[in-house]
């Protein structure tokens, strides 16, 4: 007796078999398709590309800048149990580094070392790429006005509760020192 034959002479029961691989390998296939959708760039896959980009340029102050800002998340996602950072995080540190880039600035032009400050302000100029924008004075001083008039503020002695309102608003997008130097001028007149 001669096996069943499923057509074209091949045994049935290898064509059953056949059957159940190629609906096993598409099942399969689908349920990998998410990882063959490219997922959005992150901060940090920019910074990575953009660190690679400055050493294959010979970009000095991209790559000092990068592997600063990467040495500091480093640390920040180690103080994190090793978690991956948001890109909010990711900022956090990116505004960190930018102030310390800056307060090194003042410090040299302050020792008369001109050489250090031009490295710096190289660097600063590279982190400040990845950074959101910042609000203007005019920006800032209309949604101060706004909070004043909002809290009831009429003097200095105000300061607190109109800090306490703006801050929380303006976070991320201008810095604290304008903001308080805009409120100090808002209350005082």
């Amino acid at each position: 007796m001669s096996p069943k034959r499923g057509g074209g002479g091949v045994p049935r029961k290898f064509v059953l078999k056949l059957r159940n691989s190629v609906t096993h390998l598409n099942l399969h296939n689908q349920s990998l398709d998410h990882l063959n959708s490219n997922p959005p760039m992150t901060l940090l896959d920019t910074l990575n590309q953009d660190l690679k980009t400055a050493m294959k340029s010979g970009d000095d102050a991209g790559k000092r800048a990068l592997r600063g800002v990467k040495s500091s998340i480093s640390v920040a996602q180690k103080n994190q149990d090793d978690q991956p950072l948001t890109d909010d995080q990711i900022i956090a540190v990116l505004r960190k580094e930018a102030k310390q880039r800056q307060d090194s600035i003042e410090a040299f032009r302050q020792g008369g070392r001109m050489d250090l400050v031009a490295g710096e302000q190289e660097e600063l100029a590279v982190i400040e790429r990845y950074l959101p924008t910042q609000m203007d004075k005019e920006t800032i001083r209309q949604h101060a006005q706004a909070v004043i008039s909002e809290v009831g503020a009429s003097s200095p002695r105000d300061m607190g509760r109109v800090m306490g309102v703006l801050m929380p608003r303006l976070k991320g997008q201008a810095d604290g020192r304008l903001v308080n130097e805009v409120v100090r001028q808002l209350l005082a007149e």
